[in-house]
């Protein structure tokens, strides 16, 4: 709209003068040179005098609208002169070219002195509307930014971390051999990670009541285990807690939610729950969240903290796990592929799950192994079985889609080169890819590619 604006005054400085401007010279050069007879009758013109007063309209023309009209208004007072000679109203015995020639130069002169700062004048308008422009749309441009930047800050500040930073978190900072259920330190650990992942400002952690056995069930302890930022005591049985429980998913608060027997659910204090359930489906505890940010508040944060929320509690469930398969590499293996196979079902998050066949007996193969091990993330897993002189590499990549499996293959192509001078394709080694996508698929994959197969798929299906 600006420029529009600047655009019309321009053109309207540029604008020809109309009608106005003609009778206004002839206005301006009448009352001129009225008012120069009236003064004088015997010398209406000041040709006697030390100066021509009649020169006075020409150049207030001249002033106002430049050359052109300065020159008319000249013209006209010479005519008017020339008229008067020739009627005897002024009795000269000639014409007096010197005052013609005198007053038509003043004229000019100040006519295209005023033509000539018009356009300069114009011309740093021009320059000046253009740098008005351009501040406005800069200053609009920067209240645009700035308040994409506070936005830009609020999300980052909302979604946290990575998801893969985070289950890296998770895994460095709970040592997974040594945990054995789920204690007071453990649960602070816990609520603490979530806290930091899900800019969480009020919230509890709810362990589960063991049996026996010690196994958790499906009912909370009455007090919470952990708990943050909470003044008032949470209720354990909270409508959204229950409804939690029930659905053994996130739930926030959102009435459609409830079935027609949660008739108190509009009374909750929550906003949100999040339930710990491990690969066996054993629920280990909610975590009630009473108050965060709006602008965490949102789908990508909650969606981050019920991933999180898996990995704890196959963490928690990890000690049970090796103790009943014996082989603590294989059951990490099992219990990660359970997990990334439930979130590749609930969260659409790839994984791959590679095979390497490698004969060391034959040159290059014991090379490849090394460097297969070299180049393990934080994340992957790695189970490495070994029947004489062949050695089978099972690997895991989570959070790895088609693209990222392409990326791993170049890296490990490139540092096959450069180290070995060799490619894949050279070395004794037989490849088997999976992307995970349905347990049927990856239990027939596992069955017909994995030595001791049967026993990987029976786990990675079912309750260890």
């Amino acid at each position: 709209m600006e420029p529009l604006i600047y655009r019309n005054r321009l053109e309207k400085l540029k604008q020809k003068p109309g009608w106005h401007a003609w009778f206004e010279m002839f206005l301006i050069t009448l009352i001129t040179l009225g008012l120069s007879a009236w003064s004088r009758p015997d010398d209406p013109f000041f040709i006697q005098s030390p100066f021509p007063w009649p020169l006075l309209g020409p150049v207030i023309v001249g002033l106002r609208y430049g050359f052109f009209f300065g020159f008319i208004s000249d013209l006209v007072v010479l005519a008017v002169l020339a008229l008067s000679l020739r009627l005897e109203w002024v009795k000269l015995p000639v014409f007096p070219y010197d005052y013609a020639i005198g007053l038509t130069a003043v004229a000019m002169l100040v006519g295209e002195f005023r033509d000539v700062w018009r356009r300069r004048i114009e011309r740093l308008q021009e320059s000046n509307d253009y740098r008005q422009i351009r501040l406005n749309e800069f200053t609009h441009n920067y209240h645009l930014l700035k308040v994409s930047h506070d936005r830009l800050e609020q999300q980052v500040a909302g979604s946290g971390r990575s998801l893969r930073e985070g289950l890296r978190f998770i895994r460095t900072k709970l040592s997974a051999g040594h945990i054995d259920g789920l204690d007071t330190d453990i649960a602070q650990t816990l609520l603490a990670m979530m806290v930091e992942y899900g800019n969480l400002q009020k919230a509890a952690l709810f362990a589960s009541q063991t049996d026996k056995d010690k196994h958790p069930t499906d009912l909370l302890m009455t007090l919470p285990q952990a708990q943050l930022g909470i003044s008032d005591p949470l209720r354990h049985n909270d409508p959204l807690i229950r409804h939690c429980i029930k659905t053994r998913k996130l739930v926030s608060i959102h009435p459609e939610q409830f079935s027609n027997e949660d008739t108190d659910s509009e009374h909750s204090q929550l906003l949100a729950c999040v339930p710990l359930i491990d690969a066996e489906n054993q629920l280990w505890a909610v975590i009630a969240i009473e108050m965060m940010p709006f602008f965490s508040f949102q789908k990508k944060t909650l969606r981050l903290l019920a991933i999180l929320a898996g990995h704890m509690a196959d963490l928690l469930n990890t000690h049970s796990v090796i103790s009943s398969i014996a082989d603590e590499d294989f059951a990490s293996l099992a219990m990660n592929l359970k997990r990334a196979m439930y979130d590749q079902i609930e969260f659409s998050i790839p994984s791959v799950l590679l095979v390497f066949d490698v004969n060391t007996a034959e040159d290059g193969g014991q090379q490849f192994i090394e460097l297969i091990q070299r180049m393990q993330r934080g994340l992957d897993i790695i189970v490495h079985n070994l029947r004489e002189q062949q050695h089978q590499l099972i690997i895991l990549l989570p959070l790895t889609d088609e693209l990222g499996l392409a990326g791993y293959r170049q890296r490990l192509e490139n540092l096959l080169k450069s180290d070995y001078g060799v490619n894949l394709a050279t070395l004794p080694v037989k490849t088997a890819q999976h992307q995970l996508q349905e347990q049927s698929s990856l239990d027939q994959f596992i069955t017909q590619r994995i030595w001791d197969g049967d026993r990987l798929a029976h786990y990675s299906s079912h309750s260890i």
